[in-house]
């Protein structure tokens, strides 16, 4: 185990090249993602291997340890920072360096998962790639191992006998699969994110080191195993990386199945005969697998960027970012990497204390005086950013949630008014209370906010969209006796109608869902006109881009002079003349259509004036909102 092995360094090289593959969008593979995961597996190898010969040898220190995590790690990490940092100061806007900034200070003090995780949506979402930070999510889970692994180690070693000790790891192993499982299909963004959702990824590899550190050559595949089990691995690792479409059950049970090949794969690297020391320990493979961590850490940060700046991913865009990534990688691994690792540094605690250390000193100032730093955006790009940064329900939070709000926070419009109408419906409901706060004010209306995000208005909900729980069952049935008691006279109902008609029951065609859900909106109509509701105000889905437009108007002014215009989903027109042909039929409904003040002939606009009108890529902004509802009063 003390000996060297190529081959391992071949794995890496699988493993970042599945990840930079992923993120300049090579779309073959589109799980490369799972290249952290082989990642977790190798270091959980090697690093258990290290503290199991430590304690059995010459005794483990951890303090020396750590010394070498950082010396190791940080210089790498600290060089890549510092470049980044120079090059967001003049491509990112204000807001986008502040979040730059305490995304910064939160890896150096590696809890960056915990950070992506709380202020932003999750890994997969359009929305992130723009942060040049994200990746490192998996170097925070890999620091907070280290702290919990070498003393668990530790005491787990004080068990006496082999086989309750073995059973005892793999107990653990079986276990920490199924909360990765659980953590999943409870809350994916979670799961993804946080430890105990990657632990058995990290037990995959010290299982196989302890196996090894017990057993030694004894357990040696055979020449024939050893290359079988070989091309069963890689093509695994090759298919799912290729094949695996529903992110959203990642990582749960599937990462497990990732960890499981890569552990096969450095097993039957025991056998130096086995061809994976020719396939995996050919000289690029290794040259790169040496280059592994640079790569990982340079690669992410160009992407982002050039993402911010509204580059387009063509081919040779691809292969410049993937041939700069090897550039800036080989430079850190050759004169900041290696000089760290091997050389008089290597040792030494003040030197790895100040690595520790001062980055988040110097980090904890930039965020606190980043306001004093000069922006290379106009005044007039600072307040587009700012507008596509305003979410609807800033500030009431608490209207827009599971809760049924008795208090008076959560009104619109004219507040000094008797209570005369109520907004319902999810998170596009939401996004239209600016407009309606607009409207109600000009109307002398008081309207009660009742939204829920993932909550359509429709009468038992669950029976037309899958995704619906429970919370929001509750919600629509509270609110529906709020109607039937207190008898508003105007109702403003939204929903992502559309939106769900492309999810709708899963197992169903669009076409079923939907008449289905056209269906559940006419009986909640017709219901809550029985309950009382002299007028329904119900809005339109509004006009959704293929992908995320919200800052084009911003970059547009900094960057590039892309068109920010998008086309009209042709599904999305004829859904809603068939909604709109049902609806006719009910006198006491007013359909509001704002995509008829922001489409023309099946083009739309994302900006109006020097407002943008999008916060991401199917929500409206606060002011964009507030915009279209001042068009909407000049045409009544």
């Amino acid at each position: 185990m003390n000996k060297y092995r190529k081959d391992l360094d071949g794995i890496r090289a699988i493993a970042v090249l599945l990840v930079l593959f992923f993120h300049v969008d090579i779309v073959v593979f589109k799980a490369g993602f799972i290249g952290v995961d082989i990642f977790f597996t190798i270091s959980g190898f090697l690093i258990s291997g290290i503290v199991l010969r430590e304690v059995q040898t010459t005794g483990f220190s951890f303090k020396k340890f750590y010394i070498r995590r950082a010396t190791r790690l940080l210089p790498a990490y600290l060089f890549m920072l510092i470049i980044t940092l120079l090059a967001s100061l003049y491509i990112l806007a204000p807001l986008a360096l502040f979040d730059f900034f305490k995304s910064a200070l939160a890896s150096s003090l590696f809890v960056s998962n915990f950070y992506f995780l709380f202020n932003h949506s999750g890994y997969f979402s359009t929305s992130v790639h723009e942060l040049p930070l994200l990746h490192t999510w998996s170097l925070s889970v890999e620091e907070q191992f280290y702290l919990i692994m070498p003393l668990s180690l530790i005491l787990w070693m004080k068990i006496k006998i082999f086989k309750i000790r073995f059973a005892v790891l793999l107990g653990c192993l079986v276990f920490s699969i199924f909360v990765s499982g659980f953590l999943t299909s409870f809350n994916q963004g979670l799961s993804y994110f946080l430890v105990p959702s990657r632990i058995h990824e990290f037990l995959f590899g010290t299982l196989l080191a302890v196996i090894i550190n017990q057993f030694s050559n004894k357990i040696t595949p055979s020449t024939f195993a050893s290359n079988v089990l070989f091309v069963i691995s890689i093509l695994g690792i090759f298919l799912v990386s290729t094949m695996l479409s529903s992110k959203g059950d990642f990582p749960g049970y599937i990462a497990s199945i990732v960890c499981l090949f890569t552990a096969l794969l450095i097993y039957v690297g025991l056998n130096e005969n086995c061809i994976s020391h020719k396939v995996l320990g050919n000289r690029l493979f290794v040259w790169i697998g040496l280059l592994s961590y640079s790569i990982y850490l340079w690669h992410w940060p160009i992407v982002s960027l050039l993402k911010y700046m509204q580059v387009d991913f063509y081919w040779y865009t691809q292969l410049t970012i993937v041939m700069v990534s090897l550039f800036f990688a080989a430079i850190s691994y050759y004169y900041v990497e290696k000089p760290f690792r091997y050389g008089v540094y290597s040792k030494n605690s003040k030197v790895a204390l100040a690595l520790y250390a001062l980055p988040a000193v110097v980090l904890m100032g930039f965020v606190s005086f980043h306001s004093l730093l000069p922006s290379k955006f106009s005044q007039q790009a600072v307040l587009a950013e700012l507008m596509t940064k305003s979410a609807p329900e800033m500030g009431r939070e608490i209207c827009h949630s599971k809760y049924f709000v008795e208090g008076e926070q959560c009104y619109l419009g004219d507040t000094n008014s008797n209570l005369n109408g109520l907004l319902w419906g999810d998170s596009h409901a939401s996004h239209f209370a600016p407009f309606i706060d607009v409207y109600a004010k000009s109307a002398h209306l008081k309207v009660k906010d009742t939204t829920m995000g993932n909550c359509p208005a429709i009468v038992d909900a669950s029976t037309y969209v899958s995704s619906v729980k429970s919370e929001c069952l509750e919600k629509n049935s509270q609110v529906l006796n709020y109607i039937e008691q207190e008898r508003p006279d105007n109702l403003f109902v939204a929903s992502s109608w559309f939106g769900y008609v492309r999810t709708g029951i899963s197992e169903q065609s669009t076409a079923q869902n939907t008449q289905k859900i056209i269906d559940g909106i006419v009986k909640t109509l017709n219901n809550v006109h029985q309950l009382g509701v002299s007028k329904v105000y119900f809005f339109t889905t509004v006009a959704r881009p293929e992908k995320d437009l919200s800052h084009c108007f911003l970059k547009q002014l900094r960057f590039t002079n892309n068109n920010c215009n998008f086309q009209l989903n042709e599904k999305q027109v004829d859904f809603s003349a068939d909604l709109r042909s049902k609806l006719s039929t009910l006198d006491f409904v007013y359909i509001v259509d704002v995509n008829t003040m922001i489409c023309k002939k099946g083009i739309c606009r994302t900006s109006i004036g020097d407002i943008p009108l999008y916060r991401d890529s199917n929500h409206l902004n606060k002011f964009g909102a507030q915009e279209l509802a001042k068009l909407y009063m000049r045409k009544l």
